[in-house]
């Protein structure tokens, strides 16, 4: 673990809060190139970084304060400590989802372009937002004995951030580079229904290896909505399928 990137007086630069930076100008730039390929705006993309920058995080954040009330109740000043880690994907999504909902509405922008544009750049934002959650120590995975475990608390783990970061990486460079091309994916919002229908389907058997509490006896809270988000996907691109709009 390396929390701390360096100091510089009283100022301290967290590898958490850097890699989140990275991770929204990454997707900023990509967004752009994204949009413009697609024959939009390319300045759209400042709009939507800020919706996702303050919407994502904002629900993320809200949704880890949720899910660790029992320690955040009793030490409230640090609720607001985000460059120290403690963010939930899916409440970024909601949260984040609906901001950028907001702006779509407001410029009258077609939503699906819009969705299909940001794919990559989420994936690969997510990704290099992994790299944070190694160096800061959260989202570890559970005990191992393989040689690739990493020590957490002086415990050889799952080092399901790396697992994470793979896989994330897969999905960007499917996006990015592949999955646009295929017939199936022609029509506007295949890809972005694609990128939530393949991440969610991974990110529910990697929740298996995360040290994270369990409810319902076995499953995570992640487990939980990437289950449900899965459903809600196949839903929706049967249902565009039986209109002829996939």
């Amino acid at each position: 673990m390396h929390p701390i990137l360096f100091k510089i007086g009283p100022v301290t630069v967290y590898s958490y809060g850097t890699l989140l930076a990275v991770a929204l100008f990454a997707g900023l730039y990509l967004g752009r190139y994204e949009l413009k390929r697609r024959k939009m705006n390319p300045d759209i993309a400042y709009d939507l970084i800020l919706a996702i920058a303050i919407g994502g995080i904002v629900g993320a954040r809200l949704f880890y304060i949720i899910g660790h009330w029992q320690y955040y109740g009793s030490h409230l000043s640090e609720v607001i400590q985000v460059q120290k880690g403690g963010l939930v994907f899916y409440g970024g999504l909601l949260v984040g989802g609906a901001a950028v909902f907001w702006v779509i509405q407001r410029q009258h922008l077609d939503m699906w372009k819009v969705a299909d544009a940001l794919a990559a750049p989420i994936a690969l934002g997510t990704a290099i937002g992994r790299i944070g959650c190694l160096l800061q120590g959260c989202c570890y995975g559970l005990p191992t004995k393989l040689p690739w475990g990493i020590n957490f608390f002086d415990i050889p783990r799952h080092p399901t951030q790396l697992y994470e970061l793979l896989f994330d990486l897969a999905i960007f460079l499917g996006l990015f580079f592949y999955l646009e091309k295929g017939e199936i994916l022609r029509e506007k919002g295949s890809l972005f229904l694609s990128y939530l229908m393949i991440y969610s389907f991974g990110r529910f058997f990697l929740e298996f290896l995360r040290a994270s509490p369990r409810i319902l006896r076995y499953f995570t809270f992640s487990q939980l909505a990437s289950a449900v988000l899965f459903g809600v996907t196949l839903y929706v691109l049967n249902e565009r399928r039986k209109t002829g709009k996939l």
